[in-house]
């Protein structure tokens, strides 16, 4: 693919999960796995039209106001992610993969409301190419850790998801447990009617709904000459690519897995 080298060779994996029914936001995928971390993925400001109960369920009546109090939370939300380093890599992940994910025709892109950011000393990857491979970075002493929410100059508006969103959503859409009760039954019409807004793809093990757009970021890895992204790129697979900061080098995408 132009503009992209890829180890797929090198670092290729096949991941066999073991699904844990436990809810849509602790669904591990391959690259996902021993990340039990004790950094606080909150946003700086809370959506207090969830916080407050304002929307104890969502139905019909009340779906609509519920998105535009997103659309509002959200648009005030991008305002602290300030970091144009950190963004000018998030445009060229979502410019380069935009190329071969499948037309997105949703009204508005979707995603984390924070994101992991480690920041390391050094190059990545040294100087042998066949660095590029799964778990180099933990053998690394990150300098900080912090969240960070992301942003991009996207042609549409951003909707920052949080458990307590993605919880609303799944119980509207159904095909989830409730109160450990059993899976309830789709709602194939409000399948429909989220989609045309944002992506909206029922979880590959099941119990669980995907909400993000793709694809989505989990964390970022920041290097002196550039940044690792850790991806889904699809319903059922991700992978990690290197983002140099000269932008004249190509992206390496690498560390495939399919669930």
């Amino acid at each position: 693919m132009k503009g992209r080298k890829t180890y797929g060779l090198l670092a290729f994996t096949i991941a066999l999960i073991v699904f844990v029914c436990s809810g849509s936001s602790t669904n591990k995928s391959f690259g996902e796995q021993g990340r039990q971390d004790t950094l606080l993925l909150s946003p700086p400001i809370e959506p207090t039209f969830v916080k407050d109960k304002k929307y104890h369920r969502l139905n019909k009546k009340n779906i609509d106001a519920f998105i535009q109090d997103w659309k509002d939370w959200s648009l005030e939300l991008r305002t602290f992610s300030t970091d144009s380093v950190v963004n000018q890599a998030i445009n060229r992940i979502m410019s380069e993969y935009s190329e071969w994910n499948q037309p997105d025709s949703s009204l508005f892109y979707s995603m984390p409301c924070c994101i992991e950011i480690k920041r390391y000393q050094g190059s990545y990857p040294p100087n042998d190419a066949n660095e590029f491979r799964p778990g180099y970075e933990e053998k690394q002493q990150a300098l900080e850790r912090f969240a960070y929410v992301p942003g991009f100059d996207s042609n549409k508006p951003l909707l920052y998801m949080t458990p307590e969103i993605e919880k609303l959503l799944s119980q509207y859409l159904g095909g989830v447990g409730e109160f450990g009760s059993r899976v309830t039954s789709i709602n194939k019409a409000r399948v429909a009617y989220l989609s045309r807004l944002f992506y909206v793809h029922y979880g590959h093990w099941g119990g669980y709904w995907i909400l993000n757009s793709m694809p989505m970021i989990y964390y970022l890895g920041l290097y002196d000459d550039g940044i690792c992204a850790y991806l889904r790129t699809s319903w059922c697979s991700g992978e990690t690519v290197f983002v140099p900061y000269d932008t004249a080098k190509e992206l390496v995408d690498f560390d495939f897995w399919i669930e």
